[in-house]
């Protein structure tokens, strides 16, 4: 008796290969499956909460599925990333330390509070973004109740008279996506605390902010 015989290829059966077939996605489709805003898509992958693969076809970064697996699995999810990748602008910043606006903006000149990213309003003036979490650490540690209220320390208000302002320390040129920025630095100087890395924030050179718009900013 004869018959026609049906060969099935053979489907990955170990975690390798089926990562292997599965397929890595764009980062505005890996934001959606996260519950995120691109630019809190994009935040997450700068802090280190996202890990990201370049695009062999040389598309720019993509995500595998497994890392979204990953990070869909930690506690808290969605609320807990959506919090760590929270930037908020400076009456909201103020707001969560239990300080005026005047001084938070103090706080942020010393480099005692540092941006994550900017954004350039409707006056081509650079808007800086803070860390909401950063910003409830610093205002919950006993280190810093001192300068939390009352007049702000001698050697720290000399600087301010001085016209310091450490929200961005130029370290030299660079290229970024779509044409020359300053890159720069912030710096936290939290007193009490242990040093932490540098986090880079790019910016516009001042002398080429009027052809920048907030859709330019690379953040």
């Amino acid at each position: 008796m004869s018959g026609n015989t049906i060969t099935q290829s053979a489907l990955p059966t170990t975690p390798a290969a089926t990562a292997a077939v599965r397929p890595s996605l764009a980062p505005s489709r890996a934001a959606r499956e996260l519950g995120l805003k691109r630019g809190e898509f994009d935040l997450g992958v700068r802090l280190g909460c996202i890990r990201t693969l370049p695009d062999e076809g040389g598309g720019g970064s993509r995500v595998a599925r497994a890392e979204i697996d990953r990070v869909r699995s930690e506690t808290g999810f969605p609320e807990a990333l959506r919090e760590r990748v929270k930037a908020v602008g400076t009456a909201e910043g103020a707001a969560l330390m239990g300080v005026s606006a005047a001084r938070f903006t103090r706080f942020a000149r010393l480099g005692l509070i540092t941006p994550v990213k900017w954004y350039l309003n409707r006056y081509r003036a650079v808007v800086w973004l803070y860390l909401a979490e950063e910003l409830r650490q610093f205002a919950a540690s006993e280190d810093n109740a001192p300068l939390l209220s009352g007049r702000t320390p001698e050697g720290l208000r000399d600087q301010l008279d001085a016209g310091v302002d450490l929200r961005a320390w130029t370290c030299g040129p660079a290229t970024g996506a779509g044409g020359t920025w300053d890159f720069c630095c912030g710096r936290p100087g939290i007193p009490g605390s242990a040093p932490r890395p540098w986090r880079p924030c790019w910016i516009p050179c001042r002398s080429r902010r009027s052809s920048r718009t907030r859709t330019n900013a690379p953040i």
